[in-house]
C-alpha cells in the first residue's frame, strides 16, 4: 500500500487552501494525525467490504481527489468549485483577516465523511456574500447569547449596518414526503439551539445550504415556483450547488445560489440526478 500524504495532495488539487492559511499553517504533528485517521478509514472500509461489498460509504474531501482521477465528471466539478470559490475569497479578504478563516479549513480537511460539505457550505456562503465587496468580514464565530454564537460577523461597507449570519447545512439523500415540513424542522431546531429559550439575544438570520440530488432540488424550486416556499422570519431561502451540461455543447455551468434561482435562465442538461 502506498504511503499516505494527505498534504500532498491538498497541495495538489487545492493549493489555495495554503495562502488562505498563510502564516496560520496546520502543523506537522496534525497533518500526521489526518493521515492516521485516513488509513484507520480506509481500513475500516476494506473490512467492511470484505464483509458486505453492497455496503456504501460516504465520500470525503480526498475520495473526490480520486474520484476526479479517474474521470468522475461530478468530482471534477465539484472540486472545481471548490477551488474556483476559495480563490475568490482569497481575493475579497485582506490578507491580515484570513486567518480567521484557519478553523473552518481545518475542519473542512479533518471530516471524513459527509460532514465535510458542513464547512464547505459555510465557505460557499461566506464567499457569495463578501465577493461582492459589499460586505467585510468582521468576525467568525460571533456571540448569539453568552453560550451560543453565529458562523459570521459581517459589516455593510455602505451602511456600516452589521449582521450576524449561522449556516445550517441540510443533507438530504431520499426524497421526503414533505419536503417544506422537513427543511422547517431543521431550520426552527437550529434556531431554537442557537437562541436556548432566552428572551435576550442578538438578531441572527440562518442560512440554509441543502446537499440533495437534482430531483429533490428541483422539489423545492417548485415550492417557491408555486407561491409555498419556506417562509420563516429568521431564514433566508435555502441555497445548494449543481452543475449543469449546457445542450449541444461541451460546456458546463457551476452554480452555487438560492435554490428558487438556480436554475433560472438555463437550457440545461441536469448533470445531477
Amino acid at each position: 500500500m502506498n504511503p499516505i500524504n494527505l498534504e500532498i495532495s491538498v497541495r495538489h488539487y487545492l493549493p489555495i487552501v495554503f495562502e488562505l492559511l498563510g502564516e496560520r499553517k496546520i502543523k506537522p504533528s496534525q497533518w500526521r494525525k489526518i493521515n492516521d485517521n485516513y488509513r484507520k478509514i480506509k481500513k475500516d472500509r476494506f473490512t467492511n467490504y470484505l464483509n458486505n461489498s453492497q455496503k456504501l460509504f460516504e465520500v470525503n474531501l480526498y475520495d473526490l481527489f480520486d474520484m476526479m482521477e479517474i474521470g468522475n465528471r461530478q468530482a471534477y466539478f465539484f472540486l472545481y468549485l471548490i477551488k474556483r470559490s476559495l480563490e475568490e475569497l482569497c481575493n475579497a479578504i485582506p490578507e491580515n483577516n484570513r486567518y480567521k478563516l484557519r478553523d473552518t479549513l481545518y475542519n473542512m480537511l479533518v471530516q471524513f465523511d459527509h460532514k465535510h460539505r458542513n464547512y464547505i457550505g459555510e465557505l460557499l456562503v461566506l464567499n457569495n456574500i463578501v465577493k461582492s465587496q459589499q460586505f467585510e468580514l468582521i468576525e467568525i464565530e460571533e456571540p448569539i447569547t453568552n453560550s451560543t454564537s453565529a458562523d459570521f460577523f459581517l459589516r455593510n461597507k455602505t451602511t456600516g449596518a452589521t449582521e450576524l449570519l449561522e449556516v445550517v447545512n441540510i443533507h438530504i439523500d431520499q426524497p421526503k414526503e414533505d419536503i417544506k415540513k422537513f427543511i422547517e424542522g431543521k431550520l426552527e431546531a437550529k434556531f431554537e439551539a442557537k437562541t436556548k429559550n432566552q428572551i435576550e439575544y442578538k438578531r441572527f438570520t440562518l442560512i440554509p445550504v441543502v446537499w440533495a440530488p437534482y430531483k429533490i432540488l428541483r422539489q423545492i424550486e417548485k415550492l417557491y415556483d408555486d407561491g409555498d416556499g419556506i417562509r420563516l422570519a429568521y431564514s433566508l431561502p435555502p441555497c445548494a450547488f449543481a452543475s449543469f451540461d449546457v445542450e449541444n455543447t461541451i460546456n458546463f455551468v457551476l452554480k452555487f445560489g438560492t435554490i428558487p434561482t438556480l436554475f433560472k435562465g438555463l437550457n440545461i442538461q441536469e448533470s445531477i440526478k
